[in-house]
Order: C-alpha cells, then sequence, then structure tokens
C-alpha cells in the first residue's frame, strides 16, 4: 500500500512538471520576441552616441542573455526537477528557478537596453 501512495504521488508529481515546462515551452516565443524588441532601442543611436545599447557586443548581450536564461531554464527544470521526483522530493523549487531565471534576464535587458 505503501508503494502504491508513492507511485500515485510520484505520477502526480510527474506529471506536474511536464504540464509546467510544457508551458514553459509555449511562453518562450515571448521571450525572444520580447529580447529582440529591446535591441530595437537601438534606434535612436547616431555616430556620437555614448549610450550601452549603442554597442554591438551590447545589442547581442540584451538579445542573447533571456534567451541563453530561457535554454537553462528549460535544462534546470526537466533535469533537476525529474531528479527531485527520482529521489521522492518536491520539484517545484526548481520550477520555481526555471521560471525565475527568464524572468530576471528579460528584467536586465530590460534595464541595460534603457540605460543612458
Amino acid at each position: 500500500m505503501v508503494t502504491d501512495e508513492k507511485s500515485t504521488r510520484r505520477s502526480r508529481l510527474s506529471l506536474g512538471l511536464a504540464l509546467t515546462m510544457g508551458l514553459y515551452v509555449l511562453v518562450s516565443p515571448f521571450v525572444f520576441i520580447m529580447g529582440g524588441l529591446m535591441v530595437m532601442a537601438s534606434d535612436a543611436c547616431s555616430s556620437d552616441s555614448d549610450r550601452p545599447i549603442c554597442s554591438p557586443a551590447t545589442q547581442q548581450l540584451v538579445w542573447q542573455l533571456p534567451a541563453g536564461c530561457l535554454v537553462v531554464g528549460l535544462i534546470i527544470g526537466c533535469v533537476l526537477g525529474g531528479r527531485a521526483i527520482k529521489r521522492d522530493r518536491t520539484p517545484y523549487p526548481w520550477i520555481v528557478l526555471a521560471w525565475a531565471l527568464p524572468l530576471v534576464a528579460l528584467v536586465v535587458s530590460a534595464n541595460i537596453a534603457n540605460a543612458e
């Protein structure tokens, strides 16, 4: 009976992880689009502008930071969340970290893009 409860709990956690990471994948185009839109803050740059977004390296950072954190978050959520379920622990801290990474990266990229 104990293994039945353990199996049911593990199945529910696995389903929750799969649904949450599936939603994560569905939201991912938003992160890519926002990264691209933030690079457009460089449209107002002139040859004598010293804003950080006017540098090509900074533009790459502003676009790649959210995208990279999105991929890392997906790996963290799936792999470490799956390992937590396998070890009979909750995967929710890993899911929260996976969702927090691209959100924090978007905020940091927006601050870089709007820096004077």
